[in-house]
């Protein structure tokens, strides 16, 4: 990743940081985990497709022969999951830079966790 990539990831970061913490102070809300996991690969989804679209193939054309055009059906399938790949791969690994950054800043308090008695 480029270094502005690194500088946009780490804006979106601290923004959802401080509206989380919003949230929580002002509103009462906790968000759960799951959720910020969710909505943090969704962020980072967004942004890989941003930055890198994938190119999708043509839709096959019915000819008229019912086999033929199955058969061009499945190679499609593979060539959008050919496509789409790199661009979870990707996401993946903004997910990783954005969640290491987000869930360090915001700790266990304003997750909606309670700590272990010990």
């Amino acid at each position: 990743m480029s270094e502005i990539q690194l500088f946009v990831i780490a804006t979106i970061g601290t923004a959802i940081v401080f509206v989380i913490k919003a949230l929580s102070d002002r509103a009462g809300v906790s968000i759960h985990r799951g959720w910020l996991t969710a909505i943090l690969f969704a962020v980072s989804l967004g942004l890989a497709a941003a930055w890198k679209l994938p190119v999708f193939p043509a839709l096959p054309v019915y000819a008229g022969e019912v086999a033929v055009f199955a058969g061009a059906c499945l190679t499609y399938l593979i060539h959008v999951l050919e496509a789409v790949s790199p661009l979870v791969a990707f996401a993946t690994l903004i997910y990783n830079v954005l969640g290491k950054q987000v869930f360090e800043k915001i700790g266990e308090k304003w997750l909606g966790l309670s700590a272990p008695k010990g």
